[in-house]
């Protein structure tokens, strides 16, 4: 587990905006838009609208909002060389580690504002927290997930095979934004195993994608 040191990171990327959502906080620096803080804490609150107790489970955790030209890498000391945190990061606690979560990623894509990989990344740390109040959610996330991949189901797709987390984080993502379905009675169609467990821990809300 990937301990960050924010403390170290603060000093680098000279954080000076904050945003509380209930008990997790926003946070970027000078370069991030105003309004980024507010669609991301829309997002949030949206999301977790159907079940807030996943919020109880996030007490603490901190999201980082990356501007364009600022690294993922750099707000958590992690190796900026590594493709996996190019674009977003979610380091989650673990027992006696002493430590909230931390969310990072980009608002950006295209040089255009985008809250994708923000949805992305905030799924992980809801997945986080479904395990934490259901001790039977990640079995029965596995089971979908091996179907999935048994029925080739998202060779179209191949995030939502790298593991079981992407295959939930992406769920979640294509549960807000028209991407590889028009609509989301199209994805419960594709794959009603994951989109049974979307429909009982999230909201059918819609949820803003740019700022």
């Amino acid at each position: 587990m990937l301990v960050p040191k924010p403390l170290e990171a603060k000093n680098k990327v000279q954080i000076t905006k904050h945003l509380e959502v209930e008990d997790m906080v926003i946070i970027g620096s000078k370069n991030v838009d105003d309004k980024a803080f507010y669609v991301a804490q829309e997002i949030i609150l949206k999301i977790t609208s159907k079940r807030p107790e996943i919020r109880t489970e996030l007490i603490g955790f901190v999201c980082i909002l990356v501007a364009q030209g600022e690294s993922v890498a750099a707000y958590l000391e992690l190796d900026e060389n590594d493709p996996n945190y190019k674009y977003g990061c979610a380091v989650l606690p673990e027992k006696n580690q002493g430590f909230s979560g931390y969310l990072a990623s980009v608002i950006d894509w295209d040089g255009e504002p985008n809250m994708g990989v923000f949805v992305f990344v905030l799924a992980c740390a809801i997945n986080y927290a479904i395990c934490q109040i259901d001790l039977n959610f990640y079995s029965s996330l596995e089971k979908s997930y091996k179907a999935s991949v048994a029925s080739k189901t998202w060779d179209c797709n191949p995030r939502s095979l790298q593991d079981v987390g992407a295959y939930w984080a992406e769920g979640v993502r294509m549960w807000y934004y028209a991407g590889e379905f028009e609509t989301r009675d199209a994805l419960k169609e594709y794959d009603p195993g994951l989109a049974k467990l979307l429909g009982d821990w999230i909201s059918d809300e819609d949820i803003p994608k740019v700022y």
